[in-house]
């Protein structure tokens, strides 16, 4: 709770005038309140560096708490709790001081963080551990049987201990309550026994659990809610969030018999004096009798507690004492409100009341006796109720008002302990409701019947029934059974069919009789509440009924009190294990199986389905089932393979719901559900950082993490910003009270536009009028959508099914059906030309209204549409619900419209077929058109609707884009695309010849259509250029002649294309290498040229390779027989025609003869210088080959030698000739 008011002297004086019994006791509150702890000085030493005590772990930079470490209190970080718990005990040990708290990790918060209770239950003395051991008898005695247990508790007097439950900063930003309690933790853990009567008093008469921050991402990062987004104060009842999940859990372990939850922030100080309406679960006679004398003695302390010097003090604001029907204090000078004859008081107090059991306080007082929240001060100036002290005093107050309550309590323990269990034995033994104000202290203080008195009757049980046509769905029977097991509600199981008032019900169905200990909290959870309206102007939090058993997927039925009731039953500690499948078994006959959604734990059994590869299809009409009977539109059909009728089974069974089976049925028509669908859940955060709220948490509890934010206009990943599109891949459009983007922002608008064009579904809800006219802003309908919203504090309604079983929304739920409206009562005042109502709310608006407060009723609520469903202008399919099925999670009845909705409106799963030939930008000519085909000229490509159903036909269409006409047949001549069918399915070839088509661009579409005859929304387009010119080619070099062998020869020639453009442009060597001449022969030279349509050009030419002729020149002196001489070789090579000398390969020389055998090379330049010696005279050959040379001879005589010249040199010179 959070708000702000002054209270006024005069009503003070007024309270104090009818205290009448308690005076006595507020005196010696008073005489104590002059020191520690009721002058708000710590009884141990302060806590923090406020107190010159740094924290043992530092808050995050940044963050809120690392910003208020200044004066005038440094608050402790969330980071610093364990280790100031730990810090705590260590203090103790080391002073001597026994070990009396423990504290350990409850759970973890929505961030992940830890979430720490510490218990004090101090065990030093024989007494503290007997009066424990005591508690322990009690505690078992209790519940189950109440009577026993307060004859046991008069046996024991006071000498028992009692336990206290106190829960702190469960709203992040309401801070200091955390800090005075572990500064109250310090004082009773630290403090040595017998050196403060006020602490061993604690000691010894409580066990003290404290939760000293329920939420500890709200402490981390300065926030009221969690980092789910959730105010975490108004979900006691549902339970959604883990952190509060852990405190009933806790609460339920101790069953305190009072408690405070500390928040923050009314100056003065708001102490929980509650006024009208009151829960109807508690019992207020009880109540009333210890809550008003126990905030009694928090005034005194508050009143007397001291602020800055200067400062006006404290003091404590009283909302049922001092307030009026205004939820305020007087502002005339008469001190009457604001009519000026009204006086305030408990009469005419509203706007802090106890009706709602989602708060702290209410749970803490439906399961135990007294419960307050305590709205701290915070303000800093000196009359502004808080002492001028700020931060500090709101620790103060906090610190105070716990010290003061745990006084209060322990002074009164017996009785309150006696009276804590009266309410369980009234319970066990079924008694009639009290009256709630004829104890005279009570009734002094203007507390009546006709003002307080909010108790109704208990029913006799409630039925909640199991495996039967009364149960729409056994899962979320089994669901709210389990949540009365989690919340310490008897549950029993009938051991044999029953029949009440008519109907026969199964054995298995669940009854909570009303005759147990906590009547009181299975009341509100499962009655469907009252109405309100005439009794009550405001509350202070809608909303004004929250039944989870009208609210919630099961159905109940109430069995009211003095009813003929008594079914066989047995009592159960967990639900039935759910049965389903396919019924009749898997081996039975079935076409195909089918199944009608009716709770929210059945569409995520079918959500995981999909998600496992399984397909379907949802009924577009009603249809009869063999093992079904009638079954509506919007049932899901699944086929009948080996795969799937094992998936179907195993998931039935594990959800609790049956496959119904269909042999020769006429399936009826259907749309494909192929998948789960994505849901972009539509935002605009100023930030551009996506944050958590009820409506995403909702939404991820159906669909998981198949539902993520989109951004539309703000962040760098929006609709606008992002480099590609954000909604690709998604599905289905959640808005969560977005505008159509405009002009400004084209390219949301864009991406906006295409995302239906291409089938996407839209959710609209009433968190905002935007989403409804999201549509119309963006002509995505025509006429007007529009809801109104008339003033009311919240309730439940009925509303008439019209859709029946022809609605793909609605065809799943009753004729008639409860919805919840979490604050005004929201209607459809137009809507789109060509939607389908699916439900109304009924004729009259006192016919309609079931429970909560709705004053001033607009008539045209009567029969006024409040869920419709219709086809956007541009194919997608859209859903609006007139209400706000998320607000708190309290409403998961109508989380099915929305799961259907998600899976009709899911059009993007469509059959889908892809032109594979002609590629798509592809440039093609004749040899090319049909590349990647296989069954001839033609087009061609593939289909899927993976992991749908089988491809039946693909159809195609062909433009050509200089003429923009469509082929009809016979010629290009259709100003319309003209589909014809192709062969093949998931692999489809139509026939279409080349030569049909001349240069230019031409457009293929394709379309898809699955044998459920769902067809492919936005066809494949494939866009291609048809190129029929071959490539020229330049070839220069070489030319048809003859070349010498070895002659140096350079190839020259290019490939050029007007169209498309070269692909690929071959010869033998590339241009501006050599060609081949190695060996004589005769060679052809091709060059080929490809342009990238596929058109081939060649051009060749023949040239022929010749050996060379060849000189060899042979000069030296003549030899003679036996002496040695000199010869020098030397070879020429000559081209074709005797061209020019060429040069030779490597030229070998053979010298043979007159004795001489010799080899030799010749150098690079054709010479060799060669010495001999022939043996005797006579003839020389000598020859030179090379490998592209014709052979080369020459001879030289070897002269005989003469007389007396032997050995000396040769003859005369000699010159040889060319050969």
């Amino acid at each position: 709770m959070h708000g702000s008011t002054t209270a006024g002297p005069d009503i003070r004086r007024l309270l104090a005038a009818t205290l009448g019994m308690f005076v006595l006791a507020l005196v010696a509150a008073t005489q104590a309140s002059a020191v520690p702890p009721y002058d708000g000085t710590p009884i141990s030493a302060g806590l923090g560096p406020t107190y010159g005590d740094p924290w043992c772990a530092n808050a995050a930079p940044g963050s809120s708490i690392a910003n208020q470490q200044g004066a005038p209190l440094a608050l402790i970080p969330y980071e610093a709790i364990q280790c100031t718990l730990q810090k705590i005990q260590n203090e103790a040990a080391t002073a001597g001081v026994p070990a009396r708290m423990t504290y350990s990790t409850i759970g973890n918060s929505a961030g992940g963080r830890p979430l720490y209770v510490a218990v004090v239950n101090a065990l030093e003395t024989t007494n503290q551990q007997r009066d424990y051991a005591r508690w322990q008898q009690i505690r078992a005695l209790e519940l189950e049987n109440p009577a026993a247990a307060q004859v046991l508790l008069a046996t024991f007097g006071s000498d028992v201990k009692m336990p206290i439950f106190i829960e702190a900063n469960i709203h992040g930003n309401e801070e200091e309550g955390a800090d005075a309690m572990m500064q109250a933790l310090r004082d009773l853990v630290t403090t040595p026994r017998g050196t403060n009567a006020l602490v061993d008093k604690f000691l010894d008469n409580t066990i003290l659990v404290v939760i000293p921050s329920q939420n500890p991402d709200g402490r981390a990062l300065g926030t009221r809610a969690n980092s789910n987004g959730f105010d975490m104060n108004r979900d006691f009842l549902v339970q959604s969030q883990s952190e509060v999940k852990a405190s009933v859990r806790v609460q339920h372990q101790w069953l305190a018999t009072n408690g405070l939850a500390l928040h923050g922030y009314v100056n003065p100080t708001l102490v929980d004096a509650l006024t009208k309406p009151h829960n109807p679960g508690l019992d207020y006679d009880i109540f009333l009798k210890w809550n008003q004398p126990r905030i009694d003695a928090n005034q005194v302390v508050l009143d007397a507690l001291p602020g800055a010097p200067g400062s006006s003090g404290y003091g404590i604001t009283r909302p049922v004492n001092e307030w009026c029907p205004e939820g305020d204090e007087p502002n005339t000078s008469g001190g009457l409100c604001d009519d000026g004859v009204t006086a305030p008081g408990p009469p005419s107090a509203e706007g802090w009341d106890d009706w709602g059991p989602f708060y702290t306080q209410t749970y803490i007082s439906l399961i135990g006796l007294d419960g307050s929240t305590v709205e701290m001060c915070s303000s800093s100036t000196p009359t502004g109720g808080c002492g001028g002290e700020g931060r500090l005093g709101s620790k103060k107050t906090q610190y105070v008002t716990f010290y003061s309550s745990m006084n209060y309590w322990i002074d009164n323990k017996a009785s309150m302990m006696n009276d804590q269990i009266e309410i369980y034995r009234r319970g066990v033994t079924d008694a009639e409701r009290p009256a709630c104000c004829t104890n005279p202290a009570i009734a002094s203080r203007g507390f009546t019947e006709e003002f307080h008195n909010w108790m109704i009757p208990y029913p006799r049980a409630y039925v909640i029934p199991f495996d039967g046509a009364g149960q729409r769905s056994d899962a979320e029977a089994n669901r709210l059974v389990q949540w009365l097991l989690d919340n310490g509600i008897k549950v029993n199981r009938a051991t044999a069919p029953f029949t009440y008032n008519g109907t026969t019900y199964p054995t298995g169905s669940y009854i909570v009789f009303m005759n147990q200990a906590l009547r009181g909290l299975a009341l509100t959870a499962l009655n469907a509440g009252q109405d309100i309206s005439s009794r009550i102007s405001q509350l202070y939090a809608p909303p004004g009924a929250w039944s989870h058993g009208y609210l919630w997927g099961a159905d109940i039925v109430e069995v009211p009190r003095g009813a003929a009731f008594t079914p066989a039953t047995s009592s159960i500690t967990a639900p039935s294990a759910p049965t389903g499948g396919v019924r009749g078994g898997t081996a039975a006959a079935s076409d195909w199986y089918s199944v009608t959604l009716r709770g929210p734990s059945e569409v995520r059994a079918i959500l995981g389905l999909l998600r496992s590869g399984v397909y379907g299809e949802m009924a577009e009409a009603p249809f009869t089932s063999t093992t079904g009977g009638a079954m509506p539109a919007g049932t899901l059909i699944f086929p009948n393979d080996a795969a799937t009728r094992s998936a179907l089974d195993a998931a039935g069974l594990a959800a609790g719901i049956f496959f119904e089976r269909n042999v020769g049925v006429t399936k009826p028509a259907t749309t494909l559900v192929e998948k789960a669908p994505k849901v972009a859940i539509l935002v605009n955060p100023g930030s551009g950082i996506f944050a958590n709220s009820d409506q995403s948490e909702s939404l991820e509890a159906i669909f998981g993490s198949d539902a993520a934010f989109v951004s539309t206009v703000n962040g760098s990943g929006s609709l606008q910003n992002a480099p590609t599109d954000p909604l690709a891949g998604f599905d289905v459009i959640y808005n969560t009270g977005q505008t159509f983007p405009s002009t400004a922002n084209a390219t949301a608008q864009a991406r906006l536009l295409a995302f239906f064009a291409r089938g996407g579904g839209y959710i609209g809800t009433s968190q905002s009028g935007n989403n409804f006219m999201f549509l119309t802003g963006a002509s995505l309908v025509g006429g007007t959508f529009a809801h109104t919203s008339d003033g009311a504090s919240g309730g439940m309604a009925l509303w008439n099914n019209v859709g029946g079983s022809a609605s793909p929304i609605t065809g799943g739920y009753p004729a008639q059906d409860t919805l919840y409206l979490p604050s005004n009562v929201t209607f459809f005042s137009a809507i789109p030309t060509g939607a389908v109502v699916d439900g109304r709310y009924l004729g009259d608006t006192t016919a309609t209204w079931v429970a909560g407060l709705w004053r001033d009723r607009d008539p045209n609520v009567a029969n006024a549409p409040m869920v419709v469903h219709g086809t956007t202008n541009n194919v997608g399919r859209y859903m609006g619900l007139a209400t706000n099925p998320f607000s708190r999670q309290d409403a998961e009845r109508e989380w099915t419209m929305i799961g259907q909705a998600a899976l009709w409106g899911t059009l993007t799963d469509e059959a889908n077929s892809d032109v594979v030939s002609p590629a798509p930008g592809a440039e093609v000519g004749h040899a090319r058109f049909s590349d990647a085909c296989s069954g001839g000229a033609g087009i061609c490509g593939v289909a899927s609707s993976a992991p749908g159903p089988a491809i039946a036909s693909v159809a195609v269409a062909i433009q050509q884009v200089s003429s923009g006409l469509w082929w009809n047949g016979s010629a290009f001549a259709s100003p319309t695309p003209v589909y014809a069918n192709a062969t093949g399915g998931a692999n489809w070839f139509y026939s279409f010849p080349s030569s049909r088509l001349t240069e230019g661009d031409y457009i293929v579409r394709s379309r898809a259509t699955d044998v459920g005859g769902n067809q492919e929304i936005t066809p494949d387009s494939s866009r291609f250029t048809f190129d029929a010119t071959a490539p020229a080619i330049t070839l220069a070099s070489p030319t048809a002649r003859n070349y010498g062998a070895g002659q140096q020869v350079k190839a020259e020639y290019a490939c050029t294309d007007a169209l498309s453009g070269i692909q690929s442009c071959t010869a033998p060597v590339e241009s501006g290498s050599p060609i081949d001449t190695s060996r004589p022969g005769t060679y052809l030279f091709t060059v080929t040229a490809v342009d990238e349509a596929g058109n081939r050009q060649t051009e060749t030419v023949t040239y022929t390779v010749e050996f060379l002729s060849c000189s060899l020149t042979l000069s030296g002196r003549r030899p003679i027989a036996g002496r040695p001489s000199n010869l020098r070789a030397v070879v020429r090579a000559f081209g074709p025609g005797r061209t020019a000398a060429q040069a030779a390969r490597p030229v070998r020389i053979a010298l043979r003869g007159a004795g001489v055998s010799r080899n030799t090379t010749a150098g690079a330049n054709g010479a060799v210088s060669i010495r001999i010696r022939p043996s005797r005279a006579g003839i020389i050959h000598v020859r030179a080959t090379a490998s592209n040379m014709r052979d080369c001879l020459a001879n030289v005589r070897a002269r005989p030698a003469r007389a007396g010249t032997a050995g000396s040199g040769a003859g005369g010179s000699l010159t040889g000739r060319p050969n």
